[in-house]
């Protein structure tokens, strides 16, 4: 009994304890959740300010014009977290740093979102332009009226994308060519002329020289197609750029930010400090901050704007190389190692563009610090210098007189052929909106005169720039206010100077969608010169382009409607410049069906293709090698969407080769297949369109079975080769028959069927190229 009771006893004496701990278990359980609750909160918190820290200093960069480290600082921020706000950020920091197809996407990702305000819309009618998007562009601008834009902007925009589509139908009178002898994967443009010297401007490091062509094809490689892979490695092999945004971005800031915290150090963040203190402080920290990413991109010559060096002048003689006759494509020009321009005329900071006098003897050229702390606004603004030739050697620079590099800027000077006239663009009082283009003229005391704004068939409520003028003193400019194909296009003023009539647009393929600007003519011509442009295609920002005014316009194919296309450019591969009249064809690997169609003027094609199949084409043109490119897979290509394939191809030079593919015979025997008939017959082809040239037939073996026997029957089937070719009508003195039988193999250890079809060959190496016979 006693047993039982001191039993009850405990457990009564246990039950409230149980009671008691079950009970704290759940507190403790409670109190966890909600620790757990207020860290998420503070983590939540802290999150947070660190953004709106972010989101703060990024607009500081930008209302600074340190557009790249804003561009770092708001990638980071949308990797954290996705917003409209942040899609929208990107959209315009991307259009300021003219990063238009990365602006597109974030566009179009922020119309993704139901509160996507109607100016967006507009912003993205304006990229889609600018890439060339015209139709999807007014849908754009579509949108925008309908969400509660401005009805007469949303007019304008459209009629500038019908606009857009009338002048890319016109057939072109121009032909063009990238000076890639010149141009680097940074910025060149503007060029100026006097006597045999050309003089541009660059944001090329000082002292920089391309010495990899690999490094000038990466860009170029990867807008025009030749595959993303491929423009990766290009890419990879030039790495080390100085522009890098991680390295000047992100490890500038942590240096940066470490190094304006050791100035305050000790009480300064104490935390005992008032609010108020705290504020002050944050501020200071973040103006010194401030001051040393400056005074850190100055020592290394970047300009925050574009996180690429200085504009510096540079200087290159030329002279004009021999085009290639036939294709109605622009020669290439040779040019001399450029030699940057000494101080004063480069002064560290921004120095370019520039223009000369007719004598020579007077350079007026733009000049704008990196941070003019004398501007009202807290922005660059650009002035003019003027600096005059003194016993060889340039003048200090001095002030045009209608500068105010306080409030407005004047740049892009010009001077007429009996110079006494300058015309320049200026955002000063008086301007119809944006920049206009002024002029000013030489009083009888030779001071200039005021500036004169060239009025309203000239200029426009947006922006014209870089006015140039040819031999006969006729206006060419910029101007994203008149009719365009998107961005800045070139035009000529119709008239003479005070009674100009109207302008003209020149066009494609001078304009395109993208910025051209700055066009001007080679001394004593009418007909050639040079104009810059950053259309995809080039290697860097801005690139030099060749052009010719041709007699009779060339031929362009208007892109076709069709849902899915294999957009081609051929180009020739010493030059890239494009092709006309190359034979294309193309075969489904499958249904083994051809068609066939020449590139036009710009060297551009189309074809229509399906989905999931896969194309091989072929390209032949007189003064070349054949070309062809082999599994085009097509994939799930989506309606609207187009293939771009580059096809380069190789001029016709002594020691040149290339493959004839599927030459078959029967196993161990000399005698060829019908269906070798095929191939040989393009060799025919290909002997014809180039009756000067001399070859060498070869024919490989693999490497099993007897070395001797191999040799024998190698030259056995390079010559049932050659008397096929003679049978066409090709003259035996032309060919040389070669078997080499294993002695050149491929793979040298060819382990499978597949490899060992690769030995077995049939090649065609030029000998001889002779003169072509004047008819």
């Amino acid at each position: 009994m006693m047993a039982a009771n001191s039993l009850q006893l405990r457990g009564a004496h246990l039950l409230p304890t149980l009671r008691a701990l079950a009970g704290s278990a759940q507190r403790s359980k409670f109190l966890r959740a909600a620790l757990l609750l207020l860290l998420l909160v503070a983590l939540g918190y802290r999150a947070a300010q660190a953004q709106v820290i972010e989101q703060k200093r990024a607009e500081e960069f930008v209302a600074a014009g340190e557009y790249q480290k804003a561009l770092a600082l708001y990638e980071e921020i949308n990797s954290k977290r996705s917003t409209l706000e942040s899609a929208l950020d990107l959209a315009d920091i991307n259009i300021k740093l003219r990063r238009y197809v990365e602006a597109e996407k974030y566009y179009r990702l922020a119309t993704t979102y139901p509160d996507c305000p109607a100016e967006a819309y507009h912003n993205h009618g304006n990229v889609l332009m600018f890439v060339g998007k015209y139709e999807e562009a007014r849908k754009a601008y579509v949108i925008f009226a309908a969400r509660g834009g401005d009805p007469s902007v949303a007019r304008e925009c459209i009629s500038s994308c019908d606009s857009a589509f009338a002048i890319a139908k016109r057939p072109p009178f121009f032909s063009i060519n990238n000076e890639r002898r010149i141009n680097t994967r940074y910025s060149e443009f503007a060029a100026t002329m006097h006597d045999d010297y050309v003089a541009f401007t660059s944001d090329r490091p000082i002292g920089y020289q391309p010495t990899d062509r690999n490094e000038l094809e990466a860009t170029f490689a990867t807008l025009e197609g030749v595959g993303k892979d491929t423009a990766i490695q290009l890419l990879l092999r030039n790495a080390q750029d100085p522009t890098n945004i991680v390295r000047f971005s992100r490890i500038n800031q942590h240096d940066q930010a470490k190094a304006a915290h050791s100035k305050y150090d000790g009480d300064k963040y104490n935390h005992s400090l008032s609010e108020s203190d705290k504020v002050k402080r944050r501020e200071e920290l973040a103006k010194e901050r401030k001051r040393l990413e400056k005074l850190r991109d100055k020592k290394r010559k970047i300009y925050g704007g574009t996180g690429k060096p200085y504009l510096n002048m540079y200087l290159s003689s030329f002279q004009k190389d021999q085009p290639n006759e036939g294709n109605g494509i622009v020669g290439s020009y040779v040019w001399t190692s450029p030699i940057m321009l000494p101080a004063p005329l480069n002064t560290g900071e921004h120095s370019g563009p520039c223009c000369f006098t007719p004598d020579g003897n007077t350079m007026y050229f733009c000049f704008s610090e990196a941070f003019d702390e004398a501007s009202v606004s807290g922005v660059s603004h650009v002035g003019i210098m003027i600096s005059y030739k003194e016993q060889g050697a340039w003048s200090d620079p001095a002030q045009f007189p209608y500068n105010s590099r306080a409030t407005y800027s004047v740049g892009h000077p010009c001077i007429s052929s009996d110079g006494r006239t300058i015309y320049f663009s200026s955002d000063m009082p008086g301007t119809l909106g944006g920049h206009d283009i002024f002029k000013c003229e030489l009083d009888a005391s030779g001071e200039w005169g005021k500036p004169e704004n060239l009025g309203s068939v000239i200029n426009t409520p947006h922006e014209e720039l870089f006015p140039t003028l040819d031999s006969e003193n006729t206006l060419y400019f910029s101007s994203d206010g008149h009719p365009g194909l998107g961005g800045q296009d070139l035009f000529r003023a119709i008239g003479k100077s005070g009674a100009w009539t109207s302008v003209e647009n020149l066009r494609a393929p001078v304009n395109t969608s993208a910025d051209d600007f700055s066009l001007v003519f080679l001394p004593n011509s009418k007909m050639e010169g040079l104009f810059s442009s950053n259309r995809l295609g080039g290697y860097g920002g801005d690139d030099i382009y060749s052009f010719k005014r041709l007699t009779s316009p060339i031929k362009i194919t208007p892109v076709p409607q069709e849902k899915y296309l294999l957009a081609i450019t051929v180009v020739n591969r010493a030059d890239s410049a494009p092709l006309a009249n190359v034979r294309l064809t193309l075969s489904d690997e499958k249904s083994q069906k051809a068609r066939s169609l020449s590139s036009d003027g710009v060297g551009k094609a189309y074809f229509t293709v399906t989905p999931n199949s896969t194309y091989s084409l072929s390209a032949e043109a007189s003064g070349f090698l054949p070309a062809q490119a082999e599994d085009i897979a097509t994939g799930k290509i989506k309606p609207g969407e187009s293939i771009s394939i580059l096809l380069p191809l190789d001029p016709l030079v002594k020691g040149s080769a290339f493959r004839v593919n599927n030459v078959y015979y029967d196993y161990g025997k000399a005698v060829l297949k019908k269906a070798a008939f095929k191939e040989l017959n393009k060799v025919v082809k290909f002997m014809k369109m180039n009756p000067d040239v001399r070859i060498e037939l070869s024919s490989h073996t693999d490497s099993r079975g007897g070395f001797l026997g191999n040799m024998s029957l190698s030259q056995q089937r390079a010559e049932s080769c050659v008397a096929y070719l003679v049978e066409k009508g090709i003259s035996r003195k032309r060919i040389v028959p070669k078997g080499y039988g294993p002695t050149k193999l491929l793979i040298k250890n060819a382990k499978t069927e597949k490899q060992h079809a690769k030995n077995r060959r049939t090649e065609i190496k030029i000998l001889e190229v002779g003169k072509k016979k004047k008819k």
